[in-house]
């Protein structure tokens, strides 16, 4: 477990799937780990080469990509900055070899999260990316709002609303939280762990996933989605309090 820590802010990361365990600002629990219905522990990662089930039928992909099961590994670290990195060799029918990057900056109010993405291999390839994080939300979801709207039908149904380059989140009992996404961004996907028991949709009310991601499913596998030999996307997220 690799430990960041500010006046009173603390990141935690796990190296195996590079993953975030747990994020707090001014003292405020924002991103966490938990143990969800179906009996997994759900944390926040990223999603690359693809996000969701693109690519799982032509490419053979796993959902999300593999990089969230891969070890990484640590190439700076101060008190308050790491940079770890992953390669990710072809993958079912995946053509090439990707080196990952992610480099987290934690200050006392705030925290930037930066995925570069690079195609080491020698042909075109696509690439979509997504940030898989897991909202604290120890109240329940059904309050949680976006830009002053309720977010929680679009949770149940495990849907998309656009990403603005500055979204506000409301979560009961926190204090507003800026997510940043920038021009970069193009949805937010929302969505919450579930199992049906007795015909009925059982919810995980502890957590909320607010995920954004880089360009929406009809993006992944068109021309522009290749990434050419050497190239390389670079995409941030910040969040404030």
């Amino acid at each position: 477990m690799i430990i960041l820590t500010g006046a009173r802010s603390q990141l935690s990361l796990e190296m195996l799937g590079g993953r975030i365990h747990s994020l707090t600002l001014n003292s405020i629990r924002l991103l966490g780990t938990f143990t969800r219905i179906d009996g997994k522990i759900g944390n926040s990662h990223i999603c690359t080469p693809n996000f969701s089930t693109e690519g799982v039928q032509k490419y053979a992909l796993p959902q999300h990509g593999s990089a969230r099961e891969k070890q990484w590994s640590v190439e700076k670290q101060s008190n308050n900055v790491c940079t770890i990195s992953c390669i990710v060799p072809p993958d079912g029918f995946y053509p090439s070899t990707l080196v990952l990057e992610q480099r987290f900056a934690l200050m006392n109010n705030s925290f930037e999260h930066t995925l570069t993405v690079t195609n080491q291999g020698m042909i075109n390839a696509p690439v979509n990316a997504g940030f898989h994080y897991y909202w604290d939300t120890p109240k329940g979801w059904n309050q949680v709002t976006i830009n002053k709207k309720n977010i929680s039908k679009h949770i149940a149904k495990d849907t998309n609303i656009p990403a603005h380059p500055k979204n506000i989140i409301m979560i009961p009992d926190k204090p507003a939280i800026k997510l940043e996404t920038g021009s970069t961004f193009s949805i937010l996907r929302l969505w919450t762990g579930r199992k049906i028991e007795n015909n009925q949709t059982v919810f995980d009310t502890a957590y909320a996933c607010i995920e954004p991601v880089y360009k929406n499913s009809r993006y992944f596998d068109s021309p522009q989605s290749m990434l050419r030999p050497k190239e390389a996307i670079i995409v941030t997220l910040k969040i404030s309090i």
